[in-house]
Formats: structure tokens, C-alpha cells, sequence
């Protein structure tokens, strides 16, 4: 118990102490008194095709984020389409999901306990 209690001050003492040191810096870089990435920046920005001076109007905010997360869905996706055929997919680390049938549990909606959903659910192949 006491360790717990060390170790929770001890974190929230580190946590404090570093977003103490870190907010100085961050004021510092939002005024433009620190300027370590602007090479960076520059060369994020031209390779985005991107204005600093425009300002974004929240349609195209909203369309970007909307673009951004359909790439991320089918990136996924594809990830999952292509499990079998991936070169780790044959040395028995992962199963074939293709050859097995999936078992799903059908249970019944109204129990007062787990024990007794245990006893009510019923395993479907």
C-alpha cells in the first residue's frame, strides 16, 4: 500500500516537473522566440502544398480529416485482407481463419449473475 502511494507521488511529481519545464518552452516557440524546427516546418509545409499565411476553412478541415481517416479505414483493411498471405502467416504464428469456423456465443438478455450467464450462454458454430 505504501508503495503504491510512493509511486503515484513519485509519477505525479515527474509529471508535474516536466509540463512545469515544458510550458515555458511551448510559450516560447507560440511567441517565435525559439525557432529550432522552422527548417522542418518549411519543408513539411512545401511538401504538403500549404500556405502558413491562409488561414483553412473548416470545410476543408473537415474534408481532410474525413480523407485522412478513409485512408487510415482502407489501410486496415487491407491489412486484415491480406493476413493470409503475408510471409508470417505461414510459419504457425497465425491462424488460418480461412479453413476453421468462427464460434460466436449466443446468450440469453436478462441474468441477475455471471455465474448463471455462463450456464445460459450457448456456444454456435
Amino acid at each position: 500500500m505504501l508503495a503504491d502511494i510512493t509511486v503515484f507521488v513519485l509519477y505525479g511529481s515527474v509529471v508535474v516537473a516536466l509540463g512545469w519545464g515544458l510550458t515555458g518552452y511551448m510559450e516560447r516557440v507560440y511567441d517565435g522566440r525559439i525557432r529550432d524546427l522552422a527548417l522542418v516546418e518549411r519543408g513539411v509545409y512545401r511538401l504538403a502544398v500549404v500556405d502558413k499565411d491562409r488561414g483553412q476553412h473548416w470545410t476543408a478541415y473537415a474534408g481532410a480529416v474525413f480523407a485522412f481517416n478513409l485512408i487510415g479505414w482502407g489501410f486496415l483493411y487491407l491489412i486484415l485482407r491480406l493476413q493470409g498471405i503475408t510471409p508470417r502467416a505461414s510459419d504457425g504464428l497465425m491462424p488460418d481463419i480461412r479453413s476453421k469456423g468462427v464460434s460466436t456465443r449466443r446468450c440469453e438478455r436478462s441474468f441477475p449473475s455471471t455465474a448463471q450467464l455462463r450456464n445460459r450462454c450457448k456456444t454456435i458454430t
